[in-house]
């Protein structure tokens, strides 16, 4: 946009295939992906879905299969830059051993979301983050938790090539919690 170039990443035909394969799977049941009429949200999966409370009935061995291969390709998509079903994934992932009704139907949620959105892309920022260091305790002494420690770097470590890179992180507080 502003002349810079940037590292990107498309995943609009691996997507595609997705859809066109759980489609085709759908078909074989007589079924197709809901409308985008019928959704109430924009997302992969409705805002308040919970599948920890799920208690519809557990699926057929060979939907169980589906789901694991639908989860599979999600992960895959998601190394190919679709952070946007990272969350909804990893959260069906804990499923994968005995998944419920709901759970599969979840799943299809997201292939439609990725119907409808097949051509999202994820670009890497070569900007520097701005960060308010106000919000940071610079004083805060570490020693004091940690000791007196430095870095460790293997003896055999190669000398780094290039520019050094920087990288931003940031925790969601809640830890554990889904």
């Amino acid at each position: 946009e502003h002349g810079v170039m940037a590292w990107g990443l498309k995943s609009a035909q691996y997507v595609n295939n997705i859809v066109t394969i759980v489609s085709a799977e759908l078909e074989k049941d007589g079924r197709r992906l809901k409308s985008s009429r019928n959704r109430k949200n924009s997302g992969p999966l409705p805002t308040n879905y919970k599948p920890e409370l799920d208690v519809s009935p557990e699926v057929e061995p060979r939907l169980i299969q589906r789901f694991q291969t639908m989860l599979g390709m999600f992960r895959w998509a998601i190394e190919l830059g679709r952070i946007d079903i990272e969350i909804e994934t990893s959260l069906l992932s804990q499923y994968q051993a005995s998944p419920r009704e709901g759970h599969l139907e979840a799943a299809y949620s997201i292939v439609h979301y990725l119907k409808y959105n097949s051509s999202k892309v994820a670009v890497m920022d070569p900007a520097d983050m701005i960060c308010d260091s106000r919000r940071f305790n610079s004083n805060a002494n570490w020693k004091e938790i940690y000791g007196d420690i430095t870095e460790e770097i293997p003896p055999d470590a190669p000398e780094p090539l290039g520019a050094p890179v920087t990288i931003s992180v940031f925790v969601d507080a809640d830890h554990a919690s889904n």
